[in-house]
């Protein structure tokens, strides 16, 4: 496989983010109503971001296996990750916040 340019990165962080932002957890509400309430549904909400971030992860991984990417070497690997650290930063972010 040639070296992936900057629309090929561009692409996969499209995707993650179609994909990561249709998942019920990006989109879930708490009811401020009854503060006792959700005060323990954010707590939980916030214990789960690790599982959160591993999905996150999961997903990226399937968007590479479904479109065969394969890196050629651990730079280029590195160059994706770094190019897609500030979306996944952002997505955990905007999760949190819920």
């Amino acid at each position: 496989m040639m070296a992936m340019n900057t629309n090929d990165k561009e692409l996969i962080r499209e995707e993650l983010l179609l994909r990561v932002n249709a998942l019920p957890e990006m989109n879930r509400k708490i009811d401020k109503s009854d503060l006792g309430s959700g005060f323990e549904a954010t707590a939980g909400h916030l214990m789960g971001t690790p599982a959160f971030a591993n999905k996150i992860t999961s997903i990226l991984k399937g968007i590479l296996e479904e479109r065969n990417i394969v890196f050629s070497s651990d730079a280029e690997r590195s160059e994706l990750k770094q190019f897609l650290k500030p979306t996944q930063t952002e997505l955990l972010r905007r999760y949190m916040q819920q």
